[in-house]
């Protein structure tokens, strides 16, 4: 494991030193930071578009930044044959992928935690100042209002963004998995057309199965197949429920981890058979 530990920290390294990286995570907390201006003329649902557009900015961010660091990262290191001299020293290849793998989902956590910041940063500035100011007015008397507030602010606004956050970090996760793997045997643009696709294709899933499987006996069985190969993404995407006024309960989340991670081994192990039969040149 300090092998791995070792590739995944230099790949991390690699990975934030990236000008792109800082351009991608800077551009999209600005427009987290701006849809406050952006949603002016909802009609009294401003709070509720607020953090739908958040959530969906972190997790667009986190899809992009899956891309661009595999292509930049990955694939650039196979094409300068560095990944060769890397192989030549007892570092096995499964080493090498979950390293790398390990690495950039550093950065991406790294990302989403500043994100995660501007998008609690928005709220409070959209309708927790405010709703606390009234709070004070309303019982300029009581010295625990605002601690009464605070902890209820907490509870109904601040956990479930950060649960829709982490959500979207799942769903990152396994596109991170799929982008590295692809990285490792084909270009830049090849890697952005697959992640892309499974990024769509996962989040329409269970419409491409509903649709598929009314044709036919044997259409409803490639719908069958179809499905459980592809991930299930649209099931972290509650941001509309939870800006409703849903909560996420622990239990869901936990699944939703297990998931993610099952998902993620399963990606890894395929790569990891496939890049033992690739010839390293």
């Amino acid at each position: 494991m300090d092998k791995v530990r070792v590739i995944a920290l230099t790949t991390y390294r690699e990975a934030v030193r990236q000008p792109i990286y800082y351009v991608l995570v800077a551009s999209f907390a600005a427009l987290i930071l701006l849809s406050n201006f952006t949603t002016l003329f909802a009609f009294e649902q401003e709070g509720r578009m607020v953090r739908e557009m958040a959530v969906s900015s972190v997790v667009l961010c986190g899809a992009l930044l899956s891309i661009v660091m595999a292509g930049t990262v990955v694939t650039a290191e196979m094409e300068r044959r560095t990944a060769l001299t890397i192989l030549s020293k007892p570092v096995t290849r499964e080493q090498l992928l979950l390293g790398k793998y390990v690495g950039l989902l550093r950065a991406q956590l790294s990302a989403f935690l500043l994100l995660l910041c501007s998008l609690l940063l928005t709220v409070w500035w959209h309708d927790g100042q405010e709703g606390l100011e009234d709070a004070v007015r309303k019982s300029p008397a009581d010295p625990d209002v605002v601690w009464a507030y605070m902890g209820s602010y907490w509870t109904h606004q601040i956990l479930p963004a950060a649960g829709c956050v982490l959500l979207g970090f799942f769903e990152v996760a396994i596109l991170c998995a799929a982008c590295v793997v692809v990285a490792f045997h084909f270009p830049m643009v090849v890697t952005a057309s697959v992640c892309l696709g499974l990024y769509l294709l996962g989040h329409i899933s269970r419409y491409l199965h509903d649709s598929i499987a009314t044709i036919g006996p044997l259409a409803r069985w490639a719908a069958r197949v179809l499905y459980l190969l592809l991930p299930t993404l649209d099931a972290y995407n509650l941001s509309d429920y939870v800006a409703g006024g849903g909560s996420l309960s622990p239990r869901y989340l936990g699944l939703s981890s297990l998931y993610a991670a099952a998902y993620v081994a399963l990606v890894l192990f395929v790569g990891a058979r496939l890049l033992a039969r690739k010839e390293i040149q």
